[in-house]
Order: C-alpha cells, then sequence, then structure tokens
C-alpha cells in the first residue's frame, strides 16, 4: 500500500541555552497541526527539533535528514531554521561538534541558491530565526545572519508558551504577532515556483467600492483601505488593489482578470459585496485556477440575495472593535492557505500519475466541477471512470447528488464517481500505480473482530532522554497515536489499551481522551459511508463494519489494575464511565488475574477488608497477562525505559514479551525512541548506529535485561505480515501515515495467508 508521501518537514535548531528556541519550535509544531492543514493527510507536513545532544561523543543535536542514518528518507522538502542566540554562538565557538553542525546548515543554506526546480532530489533551504535581535560580530552565525532572517522576541521572565497567538491576546509579545505569517510566507517561496524570491507572494485584495451604510456611518476609512494599510505596515506581503495598481492605459479588464487567477485572493465580503458582477468573477477566476482564497467577512446589515460563487473558501469574521485583529487573523490564513497550496501541488502530481482526473486544492463545486468537466469532455469524452481527490473536509452526499448529476448533464451519465479526501482513500485501503487507475486493494472489513493491544507511555523524557534527542516530543506521540486509533476503527477493529482514563491537564498522558473524540469521529464516518453508499459513491463491499452493529458496539476497551481503582472514588470512576461508556468499556483486573466488569469490582471493593494502596508488581503482570491474552496483535510506540537501579520491569517491555511468547503479531515502531527502538536494535532489525541515545544492554535494569532475553528467544518476525525491508521502515518511521500504512499492509498479508 502507497501511504501519502512526506512533502515538507521542517527542522527547528537551537541550542538549550536559547530558552527561545524551544518556544519558536512549539509554536510552530502546533500552528502546523492546526486545522488549517488537518486536511492533508497525516504526515505531509510536519515539524521537528534539533536540540538535544544525540549521542555521547558529541553535544551536537540529532543530523538532520541528508546525513540521518535512522531516520526514513527525506521529505520532498526540508526547512532548517537554525534559532540564532547568545548559547548557540557560544557553543559554535566553543564545541567543534556544534561548528560542524551549524557550517553544514551554512553549506545547505549555500548549495540552495544553486539548485535546480527541476531535480527530484530532496531539496533543502535555511530560514534564520534571530532571538531578541542578537548579532554575532563574526564567524558562522554572523555569516547565516546575513540571510535574510526572521526576528523573534522572547522574554526570560515569562516561560509561558504561546501557540499561534492573535493580537487580541494581550499577553503574547507584540514583537511576535506575524511570526507564523512570516514563516509560512518564507517556506511558501522556498517550495512554490510561483512565489520564489525574485516572485514575492502577492495578495489580491477583492472588495467593492460601494461602501456598505455601515462603512458610511462608522468608519472614516473602508474595510479595504485598512487592510492595505495594515500590510503596508506589518508585512513585507506584496498586495494588488485595483484603484492603486492598474497603471494609466492598461486594459484593466484584462489586468484584473490576471491578477485575480494568479495571486492569493483576500475576499472582503461587505454588505454590497455580493452584488456587484466583478467581484463574483474575480473570485470565479481565483476558484478556476486553484488559487488561494480567504474571506473576511464583514457583513452588518446583510445581504439581500448572496452569491453561491462566493461560498466553499475559509472565512474570517471581521470584528469592527477588534480590526487589526481581524485583518491579521485573515493574513495568517490565508498565507497558511498559499502554503497548504503549494504543498498540495507536490502531492496532487503523484496523484495524477496515479489515475486520478482531477484533483483540486478544496471540495469541488459547480462552478469549478462545469469547469473542468467541459476541459476534461474535450481530452477524454470516453472517460468511464471519474476519479477525484481533494484535502479535508470530505463532501456530503447531498453535494455528491448534485455533482453527480452535473457529470450526467456533461454526457458521463454511464460513469463511475469518486470523490474522496487522502485520508478517506486511506482508509478505504487505497493503492496508488502509476499509470493505473486507483483501486482499493485492503480486504473490506479487514480488521472486523480483530482487537488489537497498544503499548504506549506518553512523557516529555525518560531518563535516556530518548523523545526529545529524537527531536521529537510528547505532542508527536499523541498525533501518530490518533492517526492510529482512525485507521483501527475505519477497518471496523477494536482497541486494548491499559492505561489512564482520568483526564489530567498537566500529564498529556491520558489516551482515552483521544480514543472517544476518534470513536465519535469514526461512527460519523460509518454514517457518511452508508449515505454515500446510497447515492452510489461507494460499493456496497467497501463500507466498513456492519452499520446497525457497530453504532452500538465498543471499539476500545481500558483494562484499570485493581490498586489504581481502588484508590479512586466511586464518583470519579463513574463520571469518566459515562463519558466513554457509549464507545468504550472498563475492566478491572485483579492481583490474581480476574477480570472484573465495573459492577463485579465495586462489589468487591465494598465487601473487601484488604484494600491496596498501590499497584504491586504481581498486579500490573496480571494486568498486562490479560490485555495480552484478549488482543489478536499489538503495535509498539515508543514506551518508557526504566532507569537502571529501578526496581519495576518496563510496562511497554513486558507487554511486548507477552505478546511474543503468545506467538502473536508485534509491530515495532522504533521511530519515536524509547522501547520500541530499544527492541528494533536489538532484535536487528535496524543496525546499531540507528539509534545511538538508546542505552546499551549493559546499562539497563536487571529486570528488563531479562526480559529482552526472553523477547529474543521466543521471537518471531514472519508472524506481522511484513516483509524484512517494510518491518526496518516500520521500526525507522516517525511518520504516523507510513506506520500506520506498513501495519495494515502486514496485518491484511495475516487475514489473506488464514484464507
Amino acid at each position: 500500500m502507497t501511504h501519502s508521501p512526506a512533502i515538507l518537514d521542517i527542522f527547528v535548531v537551537w541550542h538549550p541555552d536559547d530558552k527561545g528556541g524551544k518556544e519558536v519550535f512549539e509554536r510552530l509544531l502546533k500552528h502546523y497541526h492546526s486545522s488549517s492543514f488537518s486536511g492533508l493527510s497525516g504526515g505531509s507536513v510536519e515539524v521537528y527539533s534539533r536540540c538535544s545532544q544525540w549521542n555521547g561523543i558529541e553535544k551536537s543535536p540529532r543530523p538532520l535528514s541528508s546525513n540521518d542514518r535512522g531516520a526514513p528518507s527525506p521529505a520532498m522538502f526540508n526547512v532548517i531554521i537554525p534559532v540564532i542566540g547568545s548559547g548557540l554562538n557560544e557553543a559554535v565557538r566553543n564545541d567543534k561538534s556544534w561548528q560542524n553542525y551549524i557550517s553544514k546548515i551554512l553549506d545547505i543554506s549555500n548549495s540552495s541558491a544553486t539548485s535546480h526546480p527541476e531535480d527530484h532530489d530532496p531539496k533543502f533551504y535555511v530560514c534564520p530565526v534571530v532571538l531578541n535581535d542578537f548579532h554575532p560580530r563574526a564567524g558562522l552565525l554572523n555569516k547565516l545572519r546575513q540571510r535574510q532572517f526572521i526576528s523573534y522576541h522572547y522574554s526570560y521572565s515569562d516561560s509561558t508558551t504561546y501557540a499561534a497567538p492573535a493580537p487580541s491576546n494581550i499577553n503574547v509579545d507584540t514583537d511576535n504577532f506575524a511570526f507564523e505569517l512570516q514563516v509560512s510566507q518564507a517556506i511558501t517561496q522556498c517550495i512554490d515556483e510561483r512565489w520564489n524570491i525574485n516572485n514575492p507572494l502577492k495578495i489580491f485584495i477583492s472588495h467593492t467600492r460601494q461602501k456598505s451604510i455601515w462603512e458610511e456611518r462608522n468608519s472614516s476609512a473602508s474595510i479595504a483601505e485598512r487592510v492595505q494599510e495594515y500590510l503596508d505596515e506589518n508585512t513585507k506581503i506584496f498586495h494588488f488593489v485595483d484603484s492603486h495598481t492598474i497603471q494609466t492605459r492598461q486594459e484593466w479588464k484584462n489586468v484584473l482578470k490576471e491578477e485575480a487567477s494568479s495571486c492569493a485572493v483576500l475576499m472582503i465580503r461587505t454588505d454590497e459585496y455580493a452584488n456587484r458582477r466583478w467581484t463574483q468573477r474575480e473570485v470565479l477566476l481565483a476558484k478556476k485556477a486553484d488559487s488561494p482564497i480567504v474571506c473576511l467577512s464583514a457583513l452588518t446589515y446583510g445581504e439581500e440575495s448572496g452569491c453561491y460563487l462566493l461560498d466553499n473558501v475559509p472565512t474570517v469574521a471581521f470584528h469592527e472593535t477588534r480590526s487589526d485583529d481581524s485583518i491579521f487573523n485573515a493574513l495568517v490564513r490565508l498565507v497558511d492557505e498559499v502554503l497548504k497550496s503549494a504543498v498540495w501541488s507536490k502531492v496532487k502530481e503523484l496523484y495524477l500519475k496515479c489515475g486520478f482526473d482531477w484533483t483540486p486544492v478544496r471540495s469541488p463545486e459547480p462552478a469549478t466541477v462545469s469547469a473542468w468537466l467541459i476541459k476534461h469532455r474535450k481530452a477524454d469524452p470516453n472517460d468511464r471512470k471519474l476519479w477525484i481527490i481533494h484535502p479535508d473536509p470530505p463532501i456530503t452526499d447531498i453535494e455528491w447528488s448534485t455533482i453527480r448529476d452535473i457529470c450526467n448533464l456533461a454526457g458521463y451519465n454511464n460513469s463511475t464517481l469518486k470523490i474522496l479526501t487522502p485520508r478517506e482513500f486511506s482508509s478505504y485501503g487505497g493503492v496508488l500505480r502509476f499509470g493505473v487507475d486507483p483501486e482499493f486493494s485492503v480486504d473490506s472489513n479487514v480488521l472486523t473482530g480483530i482487537q488489537i493491544g497498544v503499548s504506549s507511555s506518553i512523557v516529555e523524557d525518560d531518563n535516556s532522554g530518548t523523545l526529545t534527542r529524537f527531536g521529537l516530543n510528547c505532542q508527536h506521540v499523541v498525533y501518530a497515536l490518533t492517526e492510529l486509533f482512525q485507521l483501527i476503527f475505519m477497518h471496523g477493529g477494536s482497541i486494548i489499551y491499559g492505561g489512564r482514563i482520568f483526564p489530567d491537564k498537566d500529564n498529556p498522558g491520558d489516551l482515552i481522551s483521544h480514543m472517544v473524540k476518534e470513536a465519535d469521529r469514526y461512527k460519523a464516518e460509518i454514517e457518511h459511508q452508508q449515505r454515500m453508499n446510497e447515492v452510489g459513491m461507494l460499493a456496497e463491499s467497501h463500507i466498513v463494519g456492519c452499520p446497525d452493529e457497530i453504532m452500538q458496539g465498543q471499539v476500545f476497551v481500558n483494562y484499570m489494575p485493581w490498586g489504581s481503582f481502588a484508590q479512586t472514588s466511586e464518583h470519579t470512576i463513574r463520571e469518566q464511565l459515562d463519558s466513554i461508556r457509549v464507545d468504550g468499556g472498563l475492566y478491572v483486573i485483579t492481583s490474581d488475574g480476574r477480570k472484573l466488569d465495573v459492577s463485579q469490582a465495586f462489589d468487591l471493593l465494598h465487601s473487601s477488608t484488604d484494600v491496596p494502596s498501590k499497584n504491586s508488581p504481581e498486579m500490573l503482570t496480571s494486568l498486562r497477562t490479560n490485555i495480552v491474552n484478549d488482543s489478536d496483535m499489538r503495535i509498539l510506540i515508543g514506551g518508557l525505559i526504566s532507569a537502571p537501579d529501578s526496581p519495576k520491569v518496563s510496562g511497554t517491555l513486558e507487554e511486548a514479551c507477552l505478546t511474543v511468547e503468545s506467538h502473536k503479531p508485534l509491530y515495532i515502531a522504533g521511530g519515536y525512541g524509547g522501547v520500541g527502538a530499544l527492541l528494533a536494535r536489538e532484535l536487528g532489525i535496524v543496525a546499531d548506529s540507528c539509534f545511538p541515545p538508546i542505552p546499551r544492554l549493559d546499562k539497563l535494569s536487571k529486570q528488563d535485561r531479562d526480559i529482552i532475553g526472553r523477547i529474543k528467544r521466543v521471537w518471531r518476525p514472519t508472524l506481522d505480515g511484513l516483509s524484512k525491508n517494510e518491518r526496518r521502515r516500520m521500526a525507522l518511521t516517525h511518520r504516523p501515515s507510513e506506520m500506520v500504512s506498513l501495519m495494515l499492509t502486514g496485518i491484511t498479508a495475516i487475514c489473506r495467508s488464514k484464507e
């Protein structure tokens, strides 16, 4: 199965003494996982850190993708963001490894200027960020700073991290308002041939000159004028406003047509906007050209009838009392749409080569479908399979029916029409092959009746520092698990997990809330699939599961140790059980191995005189044994490695051991460090040099060494259904879509071998 390609990797490089570097990384990580980019399949855009020491010899961080033996293949585009501050300056002056590290980044910066767009090799670009206007007097950082950089102000008196801030947040330093906007603009100009350093991003301001009643009464300047003023004073973005930009003697109609179809378009939708023919034409031209569009909605008294051409675009509300904030938010969203369009333009090349007919950057609508069908009808009038793919969100069944009617009117009345998002295509087991129509190759309901155990512990770091050394933080693990939950549920499988069920804002290890969210989303998808089937969009064989059974069944179960249950109030347990009971279940495991439902557990608790004050090692082993016995297979992601002097067994390691001793498939995702990386190395799946931060056997606790010995004696790699190369990719990748795709590939092979 082909997973969605990795298009853009962003690496934030900073020295641990420059605290602002971590803030830059966390802001960008959250921003590029926001709703603006969620429509792209997981792994298309990712942010990684390079800060913590990678090995015990050198102090510099993990190598960048081009020199990293332990990483999957580099993305198509790689943007390196060195955060220049006093800490990095001292490290470069006094430490040879840091000096070499920055020297390589400088070489990348120099070579990127001479790279050719037509080259198919991965491309690397450098975009420096300077902390607090720090200016090295000489040396490598001075040379790096001479490139165009982005300034960032960091206050050491306030350690709070802010992600994707808006100006209305009074706690955010005003110097950093436009930071995400500047980064997105810089990255876009690196990866998209349409907007580069010599041809910077330009915004077309689509507006009507006729002021609304509200503008006439309440404002000395129109909203369009205020947008233009904001762009001039606060950004480096070029913009086109017809009244200010069209030169004397220019053919104004042609100029407007060219600009509206070649720029990013900001619609300023005031009360009179929808009534103007030229504003309607500007938006239509932009949509037909697949140009990024955002609407700044400034309706006050309202519109008489509106215009269907103006919808189906991201919208930001305009608030007169916070006009600058509104304009800023609209510009950030528009620049993000530009970057999303740039990334999508690279992804769609693969889809077009693999049988998809149309790859619009936004969901199809009558205005754009009709224009596309006219071209397609001329190019291929006998096409009987119309395949369309676009970023999320998916269209509804009513929208699909309307588009089906248009296709029939265009002469495609006997054709097959598929309209999918990348996430839908992946969830249906989509396979891409060059020159061949797309197809759904994963067997229908491949996970139906299969219970998958999940081993993972989400911690910011462990005694070895592996998570941060790997360039990740706990949010990367959450993102990976969320995508895993999606695909398991979508294919009719269920999850068995032994962990916390109680929310804790200070502890990111609460996976149950993510399971509940994805279960709700999954059941909504089942309903969506049924509607799609009713209108003929999906074949019956591609419906996941039996909807009537799924809508009432449990898709995940949590096992809780008796010690944790006994020490938690009944009110807390029942309250949390109510929140998960629709989609999940809870069982309590006693020290002697009994599995009790909640009512039985409370009966035992109320009648018992011996209530444990904590979980004993025997109790936890009993819990893990029950989980493994009730699971058909297991996936291991990360996992805390116990300290050498710890008397406790590593929980994820023991679950892995019990799984292989039960002769059940074990999928090892080692790219997230921890126990996964440890096992991948010790079982010979990857070379020793891939994971230098992982401790050697003699640095582990005696209990963990013994368990690894047990695993080695009974491990049978072929049980997972993967080839040797696929198993290695599974063990190295830190990309969620690749990890889940490989696991699904293995499970499909297992199921087919049993037929």
